[in-house]
């Protein structure tokens, strides 16, 4: 692609010399986004495996037009620069063109996500970027960038940690070590989305070259099955038949290795090496960093830490100015959102604390706290229901700037803010019930070889406005236990959790909702998945026996109706679950509930991918009567 053609197209449009139709065609080529709602473009620059040089980082930064006070790190590990007017745009571009950073080529490096501490994680059994470098270029020389599915993902992780979200991707690869000998566990059949699912084990150990030809071949057979991702496949085909398919893939592979794009995604920028920082005078909470430790004993990195993804272009060329001058000259996205300069040598710390003090930027002391992941919501997207950056800047007042767990947020049932990865997560169905409702609906999960919750697991439904509420409140009763880890404590409290949700909403009714400034103005219908109606029609029901008890509203109406639609939802429900109502008050119902719900959650990989409508139906005979 030459930039002269988007160039061209810009300065046409501008001109009224073509049509926004015809723009927009030219744009999206170039990764460039259109939000309707606001007449505004988003630029997506995407890096190689999380990385970019800091001084093209650099360049980058002191491009944007005055009117951006910050970028967008995405959970891709990518870089976003929202809302751009179209004037903004063309003098954008035309700037990142003469550094050499745009256009970047369309690349297999896309779909690969690589563990952004891998070279420097204290837990990593290996540096796996080698391996992945070799990777991407042996499935480039097999196919191109268009036989993919766009969703396709490729998860490269150093360790059990899953920091590449290996096991939620279409081929996962996690490290491991076998009687001294590098290799890999390669899963398959992980996604996100509305229907999460975790991969299955198709390889338990595969040595470390032998695991380059197995994965291409893998990403291979995906392509030749129609663009389409593993979670498909494995509902059609058993893992014996795909291992049984590789092995003529394999042979047929063409294993010569090239620098294929290579220079797309680290071309050399052009660093201003005396450029200005104006931060403003006073402090700034989301000014903040940690420091984290690393493999290397005599090297340390910082890590920003900031809600939302929204970096702020002065703390930008801060941490692009300490790269060159104290690290390795190198930039790190994570998948959290944040930005890690790496490898500043022991002997410098002093110096680089001193730089951050002087700018006024927090040192936070516990290097596990984390910020809120959270997708760009109504900001800058066109399918989204919740301004969830708005709601992330509420949580963080509510609970603080710091938090031990990991908060996610996706403002509608897509996963771009990974809310089924967060150890509490939120994300934003609406549906038309006589008239336009939004909800939020809580999930707890959280990533990881060893994660003890299920993924995908809707737990609470509530609205908007009381969703701040809701986390402070888990987030107190967490602290206030004996257990350490935050899976225990949901595992342990779940029914207790709960109640305290019914009390919250209960509550807000009697108090105007206040949610509007969150909602989007033209708002999308959004359900949620099948299995998300599961857990909505428990929820429904639980807490209209909840209110019926705590207000001491003894109606049989009430409780008949509840065990009617019960029975109904547990007969079309696709696993067995034994049932009997009858003599059941609204103490003992609430219980039999809490029981169903409690075999639905430890079943519900059966119910993946499976046609429940029945279901729906009965969540809407909640309300006929």
């Amino acid at each position: 692609m030459k930039n002269s053609n988007i160039i061209t197209e810009i300065e046409n449009y501008i001109n009224q010399r073509t049509s926004l139709e015809n723009l927009l065609k030219t744009t999206k080529k170039y990764r460039i986004l259109y939000n309707e709602n606001k007449n505004t473009f988003t630029v997506k620059i995407p890096t190689k495996f999380g990385r970019i040089e800091a001084n093209k980082f650099q360049d980058l930064v002191v491009s944007l037009p005055p009117s951006v006070n910050f970028i967008h790190v995405t959970t891709k590990q990518n870089i976003e620069i929202q809302n751009l007017y179209i004037i903004n745009l063309l003098d954008f571009i035309k700037k990142l063109t003469t550094f050499r950073i745009f256009p970047i080529q369309q690349s297999i490096y896309e779909f690969v996500n690589v563990s952004y501490l891998s070279g420097i994680n204290p837990k990593g059994l290996f540096d796996v970027i080698e391996f992945s470098n070799s990777l991407v270029r042996i499935i480039e020389n097999n196919l191109s960038y268009s036989s993919l599915h766009p969703k396709f993902r490729i998860g490269i992780s150093d360790s059990e940690e899953d920091l590449a979200l290996a096991t939620v991707s279409d081929v996962g690869l996690i490290a491991k070590i076998d009687k001294g000998v590098k290799g890999f566990e390669v899963l398959i059949g992980g996604s996100l989305g509305e229907i999460p699912t975790r991969g299955k084990t198709i390889y338990k150990f595969v040595e470390y070259d032998e695991c380059i030809t197995k994965a291409a071949s893998l990403v291979i057979y995906a392509s030749k099955e129609g663009k389409v991702r593993f979670k498909n496949i494995l509902s059609e085909k058993s893992i014996e038949n795909i291992i049984h398919k590789l092995s003529s893939i394999e042979k047929s592979l063409k294993i010569n290795i090239t620098n294929s794009n290579q220079n797309d995604y680290n071309s050399i920028g052009n660093y201003h090496k005396n450029f200005t920082i104006r931060l403003p005078e006073k402090e700034i909470n989301t000014f903040r960093v940690k420091i984290l430790l690393q493999k290397q004993l005599d090297k340390f990195s910082i890590e920003s830490i900031a809600n939302n993804g929204d970096i702020d272009v002065n703390f930008a060329k801060l941490l692009s100015h300490l790269s060159l001058k104290f690290g390795d000259g190198n930039i790190i996205f994570t998948n959290r959102q944040n930005i890690i300069v790496p490898n500043i040598r022991k002997d410098k710390m002093n110096k680089v604390i001193n730089i951050l003090r002087i700018f006024n930027i927090r040192i936070d002391d516990d290097p596990n706290s984390y910020s809120i992941v959270s997708c760009t919501g109504t900001f800058s997207c066109n399918i989204a229901i919740l301004n969830s950056k708005m709601l992330s800047d509420i949580i963080s007042r509510e609970i603080g700037n710091t938090s031990n767990l990991r908060i996610n947020i996706s403002g509608c049932p897509n996963s771009s803010g990974h809310h089924h990865l967060g150890d509490i997560g939120i994300f934003t169905i609406s549906y038309r019930r006589n008239k336009i409702k939004v909800l939020c609906v809580v999930v707890f999960s959280g990533y990881g070889k060893n994660v003890k919750l299920p993924i995908g697991r809707s737990f609470a439904l509530v609205e908007p406005h009381i969703v701040h509420k809701i986390v402070k409140n888990i987030v107190e009763m967490y602290e206030k236990s004996d257990l350490n880890s935050f899976q225990d404590f949901v595992k342990n409290n779940w029914k207790d959790i709960k109640k305290h949700i019914f009390e919250l909403t209960l509550n807000s009714m009697k108090h105007k909702n206040t949610s509007n400034n969150l909602i989007s103005n033209s708002l999308p219908i959004r359900k949620g998945s099948s299995i998300d109606e599961i857990f909505f029609t428990l929820f429904e029901l639980e807490i209209l026996l909840y209110r019926s008890k705590i207000r001491n509203i003894k109606s049989s109406f009430v409780l008949n109706a509840i065990k009617k639609i019960t029975n109904r939802f547990v007969r079309d429900l696709p696993i067995k679950v034994e049932l009997d109502l009858d003599g059941l008050n609204e103490q003992d119902m609430l219980e039999k509930l809490f029981e169903i719900e409690d075999i639905i959650q430890n079943n519900i990989d059966i119910l993946v991918n499976m046609n429940l409508s029945e279901v729906k139906n009965e969540r809407n005979s909640i309300y006929s009567w």
